[in-house]
């Protein structure tokens, strides 16, 4: 089964899927096969699953090596530091 978040913009959304109207903000489940009509479109966002673990509280506990040595290292945005 997959979840789907009404993320449009327009409010509550009747979905034939499921048979009834969807308040803005609220997660539906569904099936596969109904998944399937809902990936891709703008007013309807996948929930995935929360991946398990837990948050390190401090930053020493991140696992980071060679900390302060990331001088050159690319960033997520794609510039050099």
């Amino acid at each position: 089964m997959a979840k789907f978040k009404n993320v449009s913009p327009l409010g509550a959304l009747d979905l034939a899927l499921v048979g009834r109207v969807v308040a803005p903000g609220e997660v539906v489940e569904v099936s596969a096969a109904q998944a399937r009509h809902l990936e891709g479109q703008a007013d309807w966002q996948e929930v995935l699953p929360k991946r398990g673990g837990r948050k390190p509280s401090r930053p020493d506990e991140a696992g980071a090596v060679g900390a302060g040595d990331d001088e050159g290292e690319e960033q997520p945005d794609g510039t050099a530091e």
